[in-house]
């Protein structure tokens, strides 16, 4: 099995021609804009999980001490 000609940069998610020989430099702009990606991502992960613990007894308990101590009544 041959290797595929071109690799996923790990920093930056750009295709890099691995026939060229010369080393991969990121731009620094796509370098942030693939992070920021993976943080969404992460951010979404965190969200549905989030929405799905908040519909469960805990959660909803713990939805209704939060409101109680923001109005003041615990």
């Amino acid at each position: 099995m041959s290797s595929p000609r071109y690799l996923t940069c790990p920093d930056c998610g750009a295709a890099v021609d691995r026939a060229t020989g010369s080393p991969h430099r990121c731009d620094p702009v796509r370098q942030a804009e693939y992070e920021l990606l993976g943080r969404r991502l992460e951010c979404d992960a965190f969200e549905d999980g989030l929405r799905h613990w908040l519909g469960t007894v805990d959660g909803r308990f713990e939805t209704w001490l939060a409101v109680r101590r923001v109005r003041g009544a615990a």
